[in-house]
């Protein structure tokens, strides 16, 4: 299908293309034939989880904006899957981060964006290309109504279609780029270039490109000249739609834009007027009807059709489509149509190779005329509401409150690249809080170390996270971090150290009265206590040991501190005795290992009370960015006070756009936990890995999924896949596979086997354990 020679040589796109004129508005092109044109950009919403309830109100909202096409407008969608540039994330001040995210920058190659535009074509009533003159005034008056009317009708479309984030394009904003694409058959754009005037040379600009068709194939080759160096050659098939599904659908439709090929889909439609739909469709009973015996079932609907035609429920459409497949060589060329030949067949859609050459200049309103329609019939706006959709655009946020890039990126089921960050929408403060559910062995824990180290990059982040099994000792240590084992190591905590504040002061009183069980007056001796010794102002003497011997007249007091000291040979003498406060959050994370001490109240309760207020210190006094990681955070819920501090926690860290991350295995008792209604206001992302003894009770009636989304959670068996469902645009399935990190993936192991390896590292090289453990 793809050999022979190319025919036809040296020809000029320049000598097709009809525009004329770039109005003074910067937004509408008028071409020869006496057409005004302008341009929007549509961002589509993937529909991989959408429920049926939003998917048939995305298609009824199309459906009643398609019934009311102007009959005086053509209307051409085009959808455009195009090879997708990902710049590689930096890594800030951090040299491993920089390290590991240009590793999986190689992982980048292969992805596409989608992207939807309409052009809107009028025809100017009193046009004579012989007789005007675009300086005259008088011209304008001349079309003045015609742009009057189609402004209007592209600001309807533009309004209709907020949500997706509709823009009219412009010279300066997208315009020259969308044409150059479609004209050219460019893979990257060269706009804007540097014009004045009014732009009079607008086809000298558009088309020095030159072209030859292969007649036998209809491959066309392109060869733009107009890159410094070097020519660039370019390759496309057309492919015309022939046969549509009994049972069209957007979902069905959307597979296309799923393929691992760029192309552009074209379809060009103009409203028939109700009196010329119907007339068509009678004609085409009649002649059923003679033929009844083969045509009994298409008659029935035909009468349908007109029911619906005569009571205003949907109208018919003059309608051509065609789907060109462009590539850098005839080789990948030929692999690019295979894929999307077997996609269509795989859909039950009927197509035929195009080699009409008007088809090479098919995207001008006036196509109708030239292009054969290889449909034969008119479809109806019903179909046009499936089939000008708006596929899913690029994804995610560029950017957000931490910093001017995505915290990482990954790739869709469609190739497409989601930026991902925790922070989503537009609100003020903005939502941040994720929650991440799976069962052992999932990966939630490397997911999430991974998007926290990369963090990292952002300028003073501050990150606490409480661990379970030493699921994060790896990844904090390797990254310049703090890993505290209550049990294993003197946790080099002191809150003595404090800065000498009231608000401090009061704390570490309450931090004693904890410890030691005080009743009132005994309270009143540890305030006094602890008056003097902060007033003191020497570190040597700002400690536990300290506030004991203040407090040795007291047995009870006296007694009770002592159990908290070296002295007591438990492990609780090691939590608050250091010499040192090293709970310090300098663009770092410090990571404690909560595993074996949540279950025990007398010591957990005192730590998460310290962990939290010294961390919210920290970070009310710097405005820094701030991230509490909480793993297996369902064992946490039988704590009342780590409850209570979370919770408060969720309300007041988002107005200084910090965020807590809670990784959850049992999702039962979360769901049912209070907890899950106080943070759930708060909530921007929840990421579901695949489960399947998902109970619906669970994932629907109390984390709000929807049955695509619950069957999906439920039904997946793919590994390193998860749904995202995200409080701003529904949800979206992501691959999260980290293999091209390569040797760098060793930085998330949490087995024990790993992380003793790192420890023996550590100890025998502790200048340059990184580099040893990412090589041994």
């Amino acid at each position: 299908m793809l050999n022979g020679e190319f025919t036809y040589s040296d020809d000029k796109i320049v000598d097709y293309i009809p525009f004329i004129e770039l109005l003074d508005d910067q937004k509408t092109i008028v071409d020869k034939n006496g057409y005004l044109l302008q341009t929007i950009s549509i961002e589509g919403i993937d529909i991989s989880c959408v429920s049926e309830e939003k998917k048939h109100s995305l298609f009824e909202k199309r459906h009643y904006l398609y019934q009311k096409l102007d009959n005086d407008i053509y209307y051409s969608f085009y959808t455009l899957r195009v090879p997708s540039t990902i710049p590689s994330l930096k890594g800030g001040n951090n040299h491993l981060l920089k390290e590991m995210n240009q590793a999986r920058s190689m992982d980048y190659k292969g992805a596409y964006e989608n992207t939807s535009y309409v052009v809107f074509a009028k025809k100017i009533d009193a046009f004579d290309i012989e007789k005007i003159s675009w300086s005259e005034s008088k011209t304008k008056e001349l079309i003045y109504e015609d742009l009057r009317l189609l402004n209007n009708q592209v600001e309807k479309f533009k309004e209709y279609f907020h949500e997706l984030n509709a823009k009219v394009l412009t010279f300066n904003n997208g315009l020259m780029s969308f044409w150059d694409v479609i004209i050219n058959n460019s893979s990257q754009t060269i706009w804007p270039l540097k014009l004045s005037g009014s732009f009079k040379n607008l086809n000298h600009y558009l088309g020095n490109v030159s072209y030859n068709i292969n007649c036998d194939s209809g491959v066309v080759k392109y060869v733009d000249n107009r890159h410094f160096g070097a020519s660039k050659q370019r390759y496309s098939s057309y492919i015309m739609l022939k046969v549509l599904p009994s049972a069209i659908s957007q979902e069905v439709f959307e597979r296309v834009f799923n393929i691992d090929a760029e192309i552009i889909f074209t379809q060009h439609a103009k409203a028939i007027e109700e009196v010329k739909a119907n007339k068509a469709i009678h004609t085409k009973q009649r002649l059923y009807q003679t033929f009844s015996m083969f045509f009994r079932g298409s008659v029935d609907a035909l009468y349908e059709l007109g029911d619906k035609v005569q009571t205003g429920k949907c109208g018919l459409i003059d309608y051509v489509s065609y789907f060109r497949v462009n590539a850098d060589s005839l080789e990948e060329l030929r692999a690019k149509v295979l894929k999307l030949e077997n996609c269509l067949q795989n859909l039950g859609i009927g197509y035929i190779y195009c080699k009409d050459i008007a088809i090479y200049h098919g995207y001008f309103p006036d196509v109708y005329n030239t292009l054969f329609n290889a449909r034969g019939w008119k479809p109806t706006t019903e179909n046009l509401s499936m089939l000008a959709s708006f596929p899913s655009s690029k994804f995610g946020q560029e950017s957000q409150c931490f910093g001017d890039e995505p915290i990482a990126y990954f790739k869709t089921l469609s190739h497409n690249w989601y930026g991902f960050n925790f922070h989503v929408g537009e609100s003020e403060p903005p939502l941040g809080h994720t929650m991440i559910f799976g069962g052992s062995g999932k990966g939630k824990t490397t997911l999430i170390t991974y998007l926290l180290t990369n963090c990292l990059k952002y300028e003073n982040m501050h990150i606490l996270a409480f661990d379970s099994k030493q699921g994060m000792r790896i990844a904090t240590e390797t990254f310049g971090g703090t890993y505290f084992d209550p049990i294993e190591d003197n946790l080099g905590l002191n809150p003595f150290m404090m800065e000498n504040t009231q608000y401090n002061r009061e704390f570490l009183i309450s931090l004693m009265v904890r410890l030691t069980s005080a009743n009132l007056k005994q309270k009143q001796l540890i305030e006094e206590a602890i008056e003097a010794i902060v007033s003191t102002n020497v570190p040597e003497l700002q400690n536990i040991m300290m506030l004991t011997e203040s407090l040795s007249k007291d047995d009870h007091l006296y007694n009770e501190l002592c159990r908290w000291l070296p002295m007591s040979q438990s492990y609780k003498g090691k939590l608050f005795t250091s010499k040192e406060d090293l709970l310090k959050f300098n663009n770092n994370i410090i990571s404690f290992d909560m595993d074996k001490v949540i279950a025990d109240r007398e010591v957990s309760d005192p730590l998460i009370s310290y962990l939290f207020h010294s961390f919210e210190n920290q970070v009310a006094d710097s405005l820094a960015p701030h991230i509490c990681f909480v793993d297996e955070l369902h064992q946490y819920l039988n704590n009342p006070l780590f409850v209570q501090k979370l919770g408060k926690a969720a309300s007041e860290w988002r107005k200084r756009k910090g965020l807590i991350i809670g990784a959850i295995q049992d999702v039962a008792t979360f769901a049912k936990h209070p907890l899950k209604d106080v943070m759930r206001p708060n909530i921007a992302n929840m990421i579901f890995f695949p489960d399947e003894g998902a109970q619906e009770e669970d994932y629907v009636n109390r984390l709000g999924l929807n049955q695509q989304e619950f069957q999906w959670v439920k039904e997946t068996r793919a590994n390193y896949q998860v749904l995202l469902k995200r409080i701003d645009r529904g949800s979206i399935i992501l691959d999260v596979n980290l293999s091209s990190l390569g040797k760098y993936l060793r930085l998330f192991k949490s087995d024990v086997d790993s992380v003793e390896k790192l420890k023996r590292i550590k100890l025998s090289n502790p200048n340059n354990f990184v580099e040893e453990y990412l090589n041994a």
